[in-house]
């Protein structure tokens, strides 16, 4: 996920320096949790990522097209970590 939050700042998509902190501190969070395989807490911080995501949507402080992206992308971590 950080490497897709990193393309989305290079190439421009996601500029808002709060937002991008704000999304790599949760993303840390998650990296803790999958090196300890807490599938649990994997799937809960990133439904929250989820929902964060959709209140930077809402805010106007992401678009819809980043928003889709870092969405798809939850949502296949999710998955993976839900068939554990």
């Amino acid at each position: 996920m950080k490497t897709f939050v990193s393309q989305l700042e290079k190439s421009g998509r996601l500029t808002d320096r709060s937002v991008i902190r704000t999304i790599n501190v949760h993303l840390s969070a998650v990296d803790h949790f999958e090196q300890q395989e807490r599938s649990d807490k994997v799937v809960q911080h990133m439904n929250s990522f989820l929902q964060m995501i959709d209140m930077f949507t809402r805010s106007g402080q992401i678009n819809e097209d980043v928003a889709q992206v870092l969405e798809a992308h939850a949502s296949e971590v999710i998955e993976s970590w839900e068939e554990d």
